[in-house]
């Protein structure tokens, strides 16, 4: 009903806030707010400022909530001190918001804690706080040219899903003390099987067996995949550092974070940051090309075969060399 959609919206809209704040705090984690952000936010919805507000907040009460917020849930935890994060996760977010409300509407509070809280969202955090807007790109995704290019590139892309997939599920069961498995393919295996595909990428306009016409049925997003394999946060950093996509493409580590939140993207809100699956993972290569050749007067197809000839020369020059150091480091 209304109601409900409303709901999922403002949660949406609150995930995209909290979202962009830990981004722009460290893109490397962006599922916990730092202190410093959460002032930020403060001061950018007016919540230190009396123009909106008769009993303005002082940094002072934000940092009193922040450093209580944090104390009570490592004081509830069992993790080892040296575990201890010193940042909110967004349900300590918005629990946070919610011990400010009380603060700064006090009169609304009287009646409930719930009212003072919709008030905040309402006249402060919803209107003037920054957040990630993320664009969809189903319209791309269903291009027929663009489909043609999943379709032929499909095998060699998951060979690098796979790998940093893998590599990923391996350092996990390192840390935890499990037996690590055998990786079903190395990275000089997965070059040498990618190496005769991609060369086709800079060839022609549109690859082998390509159409406009193609019998993908349009697209399909996947919240749930066939696939076993997914890939965090964590393994795609390492794949969009090892392939240069910051040093060498014209995005930054904040647009690689948004754009893999784009591309788990709940409307209903969530907790927590989804692994990606590998149609994700094509919807986030799609939306770096978008991204990295936005300057570029070109069709939308020829921006991800762009991005495809990146790849295939990062595979053929420094990717291979960087993977292997790191093993032998590690």
């Amino acid at each position: 009903n209304a109601t409900t959609s409303k709901m999922g919206s403002v949660e949406a809209e609150l995930w995209n806030i909290f979202t962009y704040y830990t981004l722009h705090g460290n893109a490397l984690d962006p599922e916990h707010l730092a202190l410093t952000q959460l002032v930020q936010l403060s001061r950018d919805t007016q919540m230190l400022d009396g123009a909106l507000v008769r009993t303005p907040l002082k940094k002072a009460d934000v940092e009193l909530v922040f450093i209580g917020q944090v104390k009570s849930r490592n004081s509830n935890s069992n993790q080892p001190s040296g575990n201890i994060i010193e940042k909110l996760t967004y349900n300590e977010f918005l629990t946070c918001l919610m011990k400010l409300s009380s603060k700064l509407y006090p009169e609304s509070a009287k009646i409930n804690i719930e009212t003072a809280f919709q008030q905040l969202l309402m006249e402060n955090v919803l209107p003037l706080a920054s957040r990630r807007n993320p664009k969809s790109v189903d319209a791309i995704l269903g291009d027929g040219e663009v489909r043609g290019l999943k379709r032929y590139f499909k095998e060699s892309l998951k060979y690098i899903f796979e790998f940093y997939a893998s590599s990923g599920r391996e350092s996990e069961r390192a840390k935890s003390g499990q037996k690590t498995l055998k990786r079903g393919k190395d990275f000089d295996a997965m070059r040498k099987d990618t190496t005769s595909r991609f060369k086709g990428v800079n060839k022609s306009m549109s690859p082998p067996g390509s159409s406009n016409n193609g019998s993908e049925g349009g697209r399909r997003h996947m919240k749930g995949n066939s696939m076993s394999s997914s890939m965090s946060y964590q393994d795609y950093v390492r794949f969009a550092s090892d392939f240069g996509l910051t040093s060498k493409v014209l995005i930054t580590m904040i647009d690689i974070g948004d754009i893999y939140m784009a591309g788990v993207a709940n409307a209903t809100g969530t907790a927590s940051i989804r692994r990606l699956h590998f149609d994700d993972f094509f919807e986030v290569l799609v939306r770096i090309s978008l991204a990295s050749y936005r300057k570029c007067g070109v069709g939308n197809a020829m921006k991800l075969r762009g991005l495809l000839l990146f790849l295939w020369r990062q595979i053929q020059t420094s990717i291979s060399q960087s993977v292997s150091s790191k093993s032998v480091a590690s």
